[in-house]
């Protein structure tokens, strides 16, 4: 399908469909890992077509049509969607992350289409 298996870094919790930037891909987690799991390998999704719901940082605060970018992007950096994601482009995403179909809710999430240019 339009899966990939990746290893999350140790130490960190995964939350099932939240959106990370892991060796090299910008997808979301196939279910979850709490942080002191020592098997850190599981699928991540990657369908451009498909709508997800992720979590994004407090400070951003998309609108509908707005592409958000990594604040790093190279094949090494491991990056968060709750934490990482801004709604300007860095200097190593100029490309973006994802782009916005629905609004940022109450809860912090929005739904998106994730890219992997």
């Amino acid at each position: 399908g339009k899966a990939v298996t990746v290893t999350y870094p140790t130490a960190q919790v995964i939350n099932d469909y939240d959106l990370y930037r892991v060796a090299g891909w910008n997808a979301v987690a196939i279910g979850a890992k709490d942080a002191s799991q020592t098997d850190r390998t599981m699928a991540a999704e990657c369908d451009p077509a498909a709508i997800y719901s992720i979590k994004l940082p407090g400070a951003v605060n998309p609108a509908v049509g707005d592409t958000l970018y990594w604040a790093v992007k190279d094949s090494t950096t491991f990056q968060r969607g709750d934490t990482n994601l801004q709604a300007a482009a860095s200097a190593t995403d100029t490309t973006g992350a994802c782009i916005v179909l629905v609004a940022k809710n109450a809860a912090g999430y929005a739904q998106v289409r994730v890219l992997n240019p």
